[in-house]
């Protein structure tokens, strides 16, 4: 029969062990529940990344529409207002055309938001250029540097839409362009303003807006 101290220290051996055994288990489980853990952290990542970029798509692509529609309205906007300032305008005295466009401007029936037309009225001088339509009617064709015609262009004057060029790149417009110095010509193709290379005018209160290909 052995010592019992011999016995004693075996036990204890056999303790431990199974301690240590019991601790590297649990050292195991941890590392496992760790690895799932950060497993499922990544596939939850993954999701929300997707999440984001679905909702960031949508949201890009209401804020494309809202924009688009935005735009619309602005320029439907301007036509409204191009179309009640030639209507103004459409008098035989250039005074009673700057009655009816303050007449407008008080009743708030175009917007005015930079404030350009309600200086040009307060300003004695820039009255002068607030044409009478009645008075006269012009001409404006809108021609490359090649002598090739533009049509379906847009021809502002003084920032007003007077119409669109037709087959022959002419549009008929109610001003009169005796005084070109004065105006301020615009060309749009397409909602892209149009550079040109300079402004003739003829004897026939005629004005050719040569533009650039």
């Amino acid at each position: 029969m052995p010592p019992r101290n011999t016995y004693s220290r075996k036990q204890e051996m056999l303790d431990t062990r199974a301690r240590e055994l019991e601790l590297k288990l649990k050292e195991a489980e941890l590392k496992e529940k760790l690895q799932a853990t950060k497993r499922k952290w990544t596939l939850n990542q993954s999701l929300l990344i997707a999440v984001i970029g679905g909702a960031a798509g949508i949201l890009g692509s209401v804020l494309n529409t809202w924009i688009q529609h935005a735009n619309e309205q602005q320029l439907e906007r301007q036509r409204f207002d191009s179309s009640l300032i030639l209507k103004a305008i459409e008098t035989d005295d250039p005074a009673k055309s700057v009655t009816n466009l303050n007449f407008l401007l008080e009743l708030n029936l175009i917007s005015d938001e930079r404030s350009e037309l309600k200086k040009m009225l307060a300003d004695s001088a820039a009255r002068e250029q607030i044409p009478a339509t009645l008075d006269t009617r012009s001409i404006v064709q809108v021609i490359d540097t090649m002598g090739i015609v533009q049509n379906d262009v847009e021809v502002l004057l003084n920032h007003i839409f007077v119409g669109k060029t037709d087959n022959r790149g002419c549009v008929r417009v109610g001003l009169s362009l005796k005084n070109v110095d004065g105006i301020d010509v615009e060309a749009r193709k397409n909602g892209v303003e149009m550079k040109y290379d300079r402004i003739a005018t003829d004897l026939s209160n005629k004005i050719t807006l040569i533009v650039l290909p």
